[in-house]
């Protein structure tokens, strides 16, 4: 570039840099819009090293200033940037791949946010028919073991719940945790992700995943998902708290390549949000908890449900188990009591009515039920899923609470 070039560029972007600068320093948005390009672009180039990141403060906000500005915009103008990053971005075209899907919990919620399910990797002969019947052109794979990375469509999104039945703490007994045959496959999906580096990650466990073998497993999980350079974050969340009518509380972790902001910007909100909080009783007496409060007139004919289940889990199907004696429906005048009907299951887990209605006749009566109840207890809730697409997309798109 000439002297005289680098003179007028230099001129260029100090005018246009005192002009807006009205602060001492811009946020990531008005720095992407000052220096002519869209907010996900700047971002890009400060994650990848394309330029040197800037200063945050104590709440990790990029911080612009004016130097900042100036040394960006001579990078993108000089011609060594894409030139055709310099254009709006196009329609959101992100992909997710789903493992270990279930009935589409995940699916569900990601493509309220937008995104297109690429692939689906399911073993269970019922769960796939459901898959088939919600999905019918997506590409299947029954077992995780036999995949390969090439295998895999690219997709910026990976999602997936892997066996719970090794860690969860509903088990009696010893359990087996990562070690176990079922929850062990862990492994496997590590090794596809260690082959395709998605971008993201979301991961979904009960929340004895988190105490297994004194915290031993957890620690074997983030070390894996570390050495392959993701960074880490993880929350708990309870179904109840987004509209879904069932206490149920899971772990979701979120990876993150190469980027170790990313996990808490998806999964924190950058201050606490309002929320009603339950009014004590009078007189010393405790307010009822949701499990005792309860929906019809225990007077009447019936029926009579709480309004808030306790968790579902895959052992519904069997009498012997414990949460399904503690969800039912009673008639008091009549003296009787039922339990939850397999389309009642779908509503406590927020699933449209006939989810799980498979399309063949293959399974009938009992048979049936148990499939369904089996397969509703293992799935991901789709509220939730869908709450942690909505800020995966805003962090795709440099939208996120923490610029």
């Amino acid at each position: 570039m000439s002297d005289l070039l680098c003179a007028s560029l230099s001129d260029m972007i100090r005018l246009d840099t005192d002009r807006y600068l009205e602060h001492d320093f811009m946020r990531l948005t008005k720095a992407a819009q000052e220096i002519g390009v869209s907010p996900i672009t700047l971002k890009r180039w400060l994650l990848s090293g394309k330029v040197e990141d800037v200063a945050r403060d104590k709440n990790n906000w990029r911080h612009f200033r004016e130097e900042d500005i100036y040394r960006i915009k001579a990078y993108h103008l000089s011609g060594t940037s894409e030139a055709l990053e310099i254009r709006e971005p196009g329609p959101f075209d992100h992909k997710v791949a789903s493992f270990f899907s279930g009935i589409g919990g995940f699916e569900i919620g990601f493509e309220k946010a937008g995104f297109t399910t690429s692939m689906q990797c399911e073993i269970e002969p019922f769960c796939r028919e459901i898959l088939t019947k919600h999905w019918p052109d997506t590409p299947k794979f029954e077992d995780i073991r036999e995949l390969n990375g090439n295998d895999i469509p690219t997709s910026t999104v990976w999602v997936g719940g892997f066996p719970c039945q090794d860690l969860s703490l509903a088990r009696m007994g010893k359990r087996a945790g990562l070690k176990g045959s079922r929850s062990g496959l862990f492994h496997e999906f590590a090794r596809l992700v260690g082959e395709s580096k998605p971008r993201i990650l979301v991961i979904e466990n009960v929340a004895g995943l988190l105490s297994s073998h004194k915290g031993e497993d957890f620690a074997v999980l983030l070390s894996t998902l570390a050495e392959l350079g993701y960074a880490v974050g993880w929350r708990t969340f309870n179904s109840k708290n987004f509209g879904v009518p069932q206490s149920r509380q899971r772990v979701y972790i979120v990876g993150c390549y190469r980027d170790g902001c990313g996990p808490s910007e998806i999964l924190f909100e950058p201050q606490r949000s309002p929320r009603d909080s339950a009014k004590g009783g009078q007189n010393g007496k405790k307010p009822k908890t949701a499990f005792q409060e309860v929906i019809g007139d225990p007077c009447g004919d019936g029926p009579v449900i709480q309004s808030i289940a306790y968790c579902l889990y895959a052992t519904s199907a069997r009498h012997t188990g414990t949460d399904w004696s503690r969800n039912y429906v009673c008639y008091p005048k009549i003296g009787m009591v039922r339990r939850l009907v397999p389309s009642e299951c779908e509503g406590v887990m927020a699933f449209p009515r006939g989810w799980t209605i498979p399309p063949s006749h293959r399974l009938e009566g009992d048979d049936l039920d148990s499939a369904r109840y089996h397969a509703l207890g293992n799935a991901v809730t789709p509220p939730v899923a869908e709450w942690l697409a909505y800020r995966i997309r805003n962090y795709l798109e440099g939208k996120s609470a923490w610029q």
